[in-house]
């Protein structure tokens, strides 16, 4: 919301940033828009931001206000803008805090959740509702309380290869329920193909000033929209966010402790967020300097760390990357809504008690509860299979985790990407580093290393200390330092080539 005040201009953005808008301190003054490339375009010599830069490499979202371009500033969640006299004044109107620490049950749940599915039938007004129905709860409590509802126009679809337990788990209830459901397979010609179509530049011009946008939903919408099996005017309606706001990021950690200091979270965060490459001691300085602006937390009680914890979550990841990554079907032209940041829903959640929101504990077993009752089955949940990183997690403060770290991040935390097949191999051979060839064929199953070639993976894999995750390789081709074949990437030509960066120091 942009409207003009008495003494100025007031921007609004909602409490989860679902439309940006970007601030630009131009040689003009103060110009303000909803578009990356209008934001660049105000600049006469736009400048990268290194901090930027690594953090879109290293998290893949940027944090505060701060872009990739210096002298352009985004929104954040729950942001008020205060503009006069060439000034910019941000203000915050909602904040992600703790209220009254009530015990719940599955019908007050069930009622909350109602209402802001009402809301979203309103909304979409008998057109189509589709769902990227996973194995887990958050999409499955909004496809059994849309079919509650009475909502006619409803679908769903998956993605994936047959046999993967999310996408049989997907289908399974899609078809206890009575909903249309579609599989959508992309192998890596197919994702080669696309990551060089007109459609995906655009969404990197869209989102990359500011983050990384997710690439599997949206395309597989796009591909359903070509394929002439889901309308134009749809209303794609995911679960991002579910897990967050029903207690999933809880730092179970801190829970023993008396005091906890600000250093401490600092180093929680880092660990948490910033893990998609490996960090010199240069990079943590420089994201601990940016945090400095982003965590209001000054020490103190467990309770207010994670709360800290949380609030650094949702302004920063949940506000930028699920949000951006809902906001991609733009491109294709399709409409989306976010059920799990209604406001209702949110205060609901934020006013249930701790032990509750623990683990998501109630959340877990409130929607297997609705949903054993509609589907009259019981249909279990098959969340990611977390056994190795619990073990991890339980290592991270001991002197033990300097010495493991390395090893993890290069050689076990990507094979939470392989197939059973490539894992049962590397675990029942010496543990050396996978064959770059083995990861590309067999890793991400779904086809999203295909954004390259094996030749370039097997060359981009090699050089750098980076885990081989298409969001890692993604953000080094914005940023000039690797070239995915014959991709284009809207804002590299504003990297400084002779900089360090790509030169690869």
């Amino acid at each position: 919301m942009l409207t003009r005040i008495d003494d100025g201009w007031l921007a609004a953005v909602d409490y989860i940033n679902g439309i940006p808008l970007y601030i630009v301190d131009s040689d003009s003054g103060i110009y303000v828009t909803d578009s990356q490339s209008q934001a660049v375009a105000e600049l006469s010599d736009p400048q990268i931001d290194e901090v930027s830069a690594l953090e879109l490499e290293t998290a893949t979202f940027i944090s505060g206000s701060n872009t990739l371009v210096e002298s352009i500033n985004q929104s954040t969640a729950g942001m008020l803008a205060h503009i006069v006299d060439g000034t910019v004044d941000f203000r915050q109107y909602f904040n992600f805090e703790y209220g009254d620490q009530r015990e719940r049950n599955e019908y007050e749940l069930y009622h909350v959740w109602t209402k802001a599915l009402l809301r979203l039938m309103d909304y979409a007004d008998g057109r189509e509702i589709w769902i990227p129905l996973t194995g887990g709860y958050d999409t499955r409590l909004i496809i059994v309380g849309l079919v509650n509802a009475g909502y006619e126009n409803l679908h769903a679809y998956a993605w994936g290869v047959q046999g993967h337990g999310e996408v049989d788990i997907s289908r399974q209830l899609a078809n206890a329920l009575g909903v249309d459901w579609h599989r959508v397979v992309f192998d890596k010609d197919r994702f080669y193909e696309w990551y060089r179509t007109d459609d995906r530049v655009e969404l990197d011009r869209r989102f990359t000033l500011t983050s990384i946008p997710w690439l599997r939903e949206w395309a597989s919408a796009r591909r359903l929209v070509q394929d002439d099996v889901m309308s134009e005017d749809a209303v794609v309606v995911n679960g991002c966010s579910g897990g967050m706001v029903s207690g999933a990021k809880i730092p179970t950690e801190l829970l023993d402790r008396e005091h906890v200091s600000r250093g401490e979270i600092e180093e929680m965060i880092i660990e948490k967020h910033y893990d998609h490459r490996h960090l010199t001691d240069a990079d943590r300085s420089s994201i601990r300097g940016r945090l400095q602006d982003t965590l209001d937390f000054d020490g103190g009680t467990p309770v207010e760390a994670i709360e800290a914890f949380e609030r650094f979550d949702w302004r920063e990841r949940q506000a930028k990357l699920p949000t951006s990554s809902s906001r991609a079907h733009d491109v294709t032209g399709l409409d989306w809504w976010l059920p799990w940041w209604d406001g209702e829903v949110v205060d609901f959640f934020l006013n249930t008690a701790f032990e509750q929101r623990h683990k998501r504990r109630f959340q877990r077993t409130a929607v297997q509860a609705i949903s054993d009752a509609t589907t009259a089955v019981t249909i279990p949940c098959n969340p990611r299979d977390t056994r190795l990183k619990r073990v991890v997690d339980g290592i991270r403060d001991t002197a033990l985790w300097p010495v493991v770290e390395h090893p993890f991040e290069r050689l076990i935390k990507p094979s939470y990407y392989l197939s059973d097949h490539l894992k049962r191999r590397i675990s029942e051979g010496p543990r050396t580093e996978p064959d770059p060839a083995d990861l590309y064929q067999e890793a991400f199953s779904d086809g999203e290393l295909g954004i390259m070639t094996v030749d370039t993976f097997e060359d981009v894999y090699e050089e750098g200390d980076t885990l081989f995750h298409p969001f890692t390789y993604r953000a080094q081709a914005i940023l000039g330092e690797i070239e995915l074949d014959d991709a284009d990437h809207p804002y590299t030509s504003l990297v400084d080539t002779d900089s360090d960066r790509k030169q690869g120091s």
